[in-house]
């Protein structure tokens, strides 16, 4: 396996120089190339004593770590099959992931991520935290690495998020030819500098994309790589606790529903069928008119862009993940076992078709006259001084005004939370999410809401009205207002 030997001679070459470093909970520490290496030996050590034979599968669960890539790489070198997976799935995903790979072993990061593995797979292998496997054993003799070209050296997932999760084998020579593309291509962007070069890496590196280039720039000695990778949100699932940034109650009460367990929400953001090319133009599929027509269903709206971004930054002020899918990848079985929040009205979003939705505030397109087509919120049982809709701007003319519906709705299964976040378009789509993640504005709602705030937030439907200005989501106004049983 030559990259292995390849890495080696670079670490041994720079035994006196840092070649990592990791930003830990605001802390920077590094290791030199020979303090590498001996981090990768006493892993090794541990993993021999365990009487692993060469091309077991060794799974390896961890936040980004100079410790993880010690042990990917040792695990390697004592001719194991790493199958890294991503530590911030829920422990669900992971079962079923290490189900259908088998591995002998599994490395955990910390003691919360092996006990939700045991927890939800009482059957799994043999669990060993990272504190074991580098304390190392004594007295082992380590053979050389002798893995051939056409050895699996590794077994990646895909996320899952665009359906089940699939495993794809590496063998050793995959990774060397991948590695030396990447190689090549970072000798010419950096060449002619001289010194060493900083390099900040921060994705999960179980991600194929990530692992190699890591693994490329340990074969560039001059790089040393800034590993940002312990946030709050990881420190939190360490069972590291952190005062700061902590979200008010409010906000506390209104998603208590989403992050109380351990598993992440969906989130499900609309995505409808388009016809044409970006260069022509795009409109909306309409199957009256398009006739064997190439749909384009992978488009989405800038604010459910912005409004995915919204809800991962709002849930890593809970230590909490999110899960993100497209609506026409949705399926059933996702709304009966999984916590969702769906961005975009069922005008686009239209597996909110599907599942138990609004009642009081239901979208529709107008049927007649002269803003025949135009989305709207039909408010089906006005209060007095309500409207019996919602309607926008024309969508003729330049968007100044729009409408959304924040609904708080019961699941398939009882235990389920589900919250709808839908504007009739996409700008108010994104005011619809800003509305939730303002404590501000979810100060007010739950004091319309009757909800203490150490109460429970009940079901119930909202409709806000949205002022636009060049296309920004400049003010919004709670215009109604219903709970439900």
């Amino acid at each position: 396996m030559a990259f292995i030997g390849e890495i080696s001679s670079q670490l041994n070459a720079a035994a006196d120089t840092v070649v990592l470093q990791e930003i830990r909970d605001g802390q920077v520490t590094g290791v030199t190339g020979a303090e590498f290496l001996e981090l990768i030996r006493k892993a090794r050590t541990f993993l021999a004593a365990r009487g692993l034979k060469r091309g077991d599968r060794c799974a390896l669960l961890g936040a980004n770590s100079i410790r993880w890539m010690a042990l990917d790489l040792a695990a390697m070198a004592e001719g194991l099959i790493v199958v890294p997976l991503y530590f911030r799935q829920s422990p669900a995903e992971l079962v079923a992931m290490m189900k259908d790979s088998t591995p002998s072993v599994v490395c955990c990061g910390d003691a919360t991520l092996r006990d939700g593995i045991n927890q939800a797979w009482p059957e799994a292998p043999p669990h060993f935290l990272f504190d074991e496997i580098f304390a190392g054993v004594e007295g082992i003799t380590l053979d050389r690495p002798q893995v051939a070209d056409v050895d699996p050296v590794t077994i990646i997932y895909t996320s899952g998020t665009s359906g089940e999760a699939k495993g794809v084998v590496l063998t050793a020579a995959n990774v060397g030819f991948m590695l030396g593309c990447t190689s090549a291509r970072l000798d010419s962007l950096m060449g002619g500098r001289s010194g060493q070069d900083r390099i900040f890496h921060y994705l999960p590196f179980n991600f194929c994309a990530s692992w190699i280039a890591t693994l490329t720039f340990l074969l560039a000695v001059a790089a040393v790589v800034i590993l940002s990778l312990v946030s709050n949100r990881n420190s939190a699932q360490a069972g590291i606790s952190h005062d700061v940034n902590t979200p008010p109650e409010a906000m506390r009460v209104f998603w208590n529903g989403f992050v109380s367990g351990q598993d992440e929400p969906w989130v499900i953001f609309s995505n409808a069928k388009f016809v044409g090319r970006p260069d022509v133009g795009l409109r909306y599929y309409e199957s009256s008119k398009d006739k064997n027509p190439i749909i384009f269903d992978h488009y989405t709206g800038v604010g459910e862009v912005l409004a995915v971004h919204e809800l991962d930054h709002l849930f890593e002020s809970f230590h909490h993940g999110i899960r993100v899918k497209r609506g026409s990848l949705f399926s059933l079985d996702d709304a009966k076992n999984n916590n969702l929040i769906f961005v975009g009205s069922p005008l686009e979003n239209l597996t909110l078709l599907e599942i138990p939705g609004t009642e009081d505030f239901v979208f529709h397109r107008v049927t007649a006259g002269a803003r025949k087509g135009d989305p709207e919120i039909l408010n089906v049982h006005p209060q007095p001084g309500e409207p019996k809709e919602f309607l926008g701007t024309p969508q003729d003319d330049p968007l100044t005004e729009d409408y959304a519906v924040i609904a708080a709705v019961k699941g398939l299964e009882p235990s389920q939370a589900v919250l709808i976040l839908a504007g009739e378009t996409t700008i108010g789509t994104q005011a619809a999410v800003e509305y939730v993640c303002n404590k501000n504005s979810v100060e007010q709602l739950l004091l319309r809401l009757s909800v203490a705030q150490t109460g429970q937030l009940k079901p119930f439907e909202a409709v806000i009205r949205v002022k636009v200005t060049r296309g920004v989501p400049v003010s919004t106004e709670l215009v109604a207002l219903r709970t439900t049983n």
